[in-house]
């Protein structure tokens, strides 16, 4: 996702455009997930278009931003889990997006893991070891890839994140919760404006 707004610095397009282009293409993509939950072409319309026009999504029209890239990839990567096909593409295609997810952003690991639960039955109703392989060599260069990178350089896979085991600089050492209990109205307003 960043290597999408590194490609558009390179071709002189302001970044801010990113994320208009990035709400235009989730409108496109979610009006596929309406159509893969067999929604009529108007209601499908009817849904992308209603969902991005949310609060949520509107606010970073302006703003540079991967969050929007991220939807995109979360709802490609539930088209392709709601309809599998057995083809090797297929899995690529579903290596790929969960690659790109799990890359973006370290929360987007828990929804990895909540889309791999909720269609389990349909990922491992057809596998074969080529298949495995198309999956995890896209899964692994544009997801696990970064955590590597984190692990060798820097010595925490998660990093800039603390977790337990691994090293953490003191930039870094409050948490989110060491910071909710010092000031709990400021966090509880922004967890409601974040997430109302």
């Amino acid at each position: 996702t960043e290597a999408i707004n590194s490609a558009l610095m390179v071709l002189g397009i302001p970044l801010t455009l990113s994320n208009i282009l990035a709400i235009l293409v989730l409108v496109f993509v979610l009006w596929k997930l309406g159509q893969a939950y067999r929604l009529s072409r108007y209601y499908s319309l009817l849904f992308a278009l209603s969902f991005c026009s949310l609060t949520v999504i509107a606010r970073w029209f302006n703003a540079v931003s991967i969050d929007v890239w991220v939807a995109v990839f979360f709802s490609l990567s539930i088209i392709l889990l709601k309809n599998p096909k057995k083809t090797l593409k297929h899995s690529l295609y579903l290596g790929t997006t969960l690659g790109v997810l799990a890359g973006s952003k370290y929360p987007a690991l828990l929804s990895i893991a909540l889309l791999l639960l909720v269609f389990k039955n349909k990922l491992f109703s057809d596998i074969s070891f080529k298949k495995i392989l198309a999956f995890v060599i896209p899964f692994s260069i544009l997801g696990l890839f970064w955590y590597a990178r984190n692990y060798i350089h820097l010595g925490n896979p998660v990093f800039p994140l603390c977790v337990p085991f691994f090293p953490c600089q003191k930039l870094f050492t409050d948490t989110v919760l060491s910071i909710s209990m010092q000031y709990p109205t400021l966090m509880f307003n922004a967890f409601f404006s974040e997430y109302r």
